[in-house]
């Protein structure tokens, strides 16, 4: 309304002065006034000027007030979606939650709860010398220490556990007389495993190495842990130099590398068992994920170590 009545003024002035010129020239005003027209021009120029700042001003005005709303629509969005990530966070801790103690029920109860079980039905029948007895409380125990280790803080990093495994049962192969290499070459910190995968792995080493004491009648045993890629994986080798076994004449066996091929599936892994008079070679096989981006250098590195092997 402003710029309408700016205009309409200046047109009108335009107007008032035309004519007086017009008056002047033909004579109807005394010549000796001055003629005005030709301050039409500057006065519409500084009209249009004047229009052009005050919609200039309005327009940031109006792009000030639209960006104020925009952010306090994307405040109140964000605040929205932070609280349904809330939520979504709780459901799925839950969630966490319940299968983290279901999977410590059944853990628990196919390790040890079987073992006491199996023990208790034994000693009921009077089947068992007390030096048997001691060596299945012994393995219930081992296996109890296991489930802490791996159900521990750090347990969801399988080297902690790897090491404390490694110190319970270098004692008991140091106790029965038979040397146990450990080695491991290029694990680095920077891989991942599930949290269901650590406990598997563990019970694969444990019962492979009890196997060795309890069967084998070995004089050596080595362990040998590594990385190898494409794609990355972590390798566990498990030799001993004992009379080996055949899996299909040896029903008791059997069934341990059953066990010990169901718990390498559950974690998508690969067990391999190579037995014969010479000794036993146990393989397993179990993929990683980096969780930092691991050189090239260093993985063919890795892939050369992995070469050498027992075999």
């Amino acid at each position: 309304t402003g710029e309408l009545l700016g205009v309409a003024l200046v047109v009108n002035m335009a107007m008032v002065m035309a004519i007086n010129d017009w008056l002047i020239q033909t004579g109807l005003l005394p010549f000796d006034i001055p003629t005005v027209s030709h301050f039409v021009a500057p006065m519409l120029l500084t009209v249009i000027f004047g229009v052009i700042i005050s919609r200039f001003i309005e327009l940031l005005n109006t792009n000030e007030t639209l960006n104020r709303e925009l952010i306090d629509r994307l405040a109140a969005r964000e605040a929205e979606l932070n609280l349904q990530y809330k939520e979504q966070n709780q459901i799925e801790q839950r969630r966490v939650t319940l299968e983290e103690r279901a999977r410590i029920m059944q853990d628990m109860h196919d390790g040890l709860g079987s073992q006491l079980l199996s023990s208790l039905v034994m000693v009921e029948r009077s089947e068992v010398s007390k030096t048997e007895v001691i060596g299945i409380l012994r393995d219930a125990l081992d296996d109890l220490r296991l489930a802490i280790d791996a159900f521990s803080p750090e347990g969801a990093e399988l080297l902690p556990a790897l090491g404390n495994l490694r110190f319970r049962m270098q004692g008991r192969f140091k106790a029965a007389h038979v040397p146990l290499t450990w080695t491991m070459v290029n694990v680095p910190d920077t891989f991942s495993l599930p949290a269901t995968a650590t406990l598997p792995i563990l019970r694969v080493l444990q019962e492979s190495l009890t196997n060795i004491l309890k069967h084998s009648h070995a004089t050596e045993a080595r362990v040998y842990v590594t990385t190898r890629t494409p794609p990355l994986a972590l390798l566990i080798e498990i030799y001993d130099n004992g009379k080996g076994f055949d899996t299909r004449l040896t029903p008791t066996r059997g069934r341990g590398l059953t066990n010990l091929h169901k718990r390498a599936n559950r974690i998508g892994g690969q067990l391999e068992v190579n037995s014969s008079s010479r000794g036993t070679y146990i393989t397993l096989t179990v993929p990683l994920a980096s969780r930092e981006n691991t050189t090239t250098e260093a993985l063919k590195k890795n892939e050369d170590v992995s070469k050498v092997s027992f075999h």
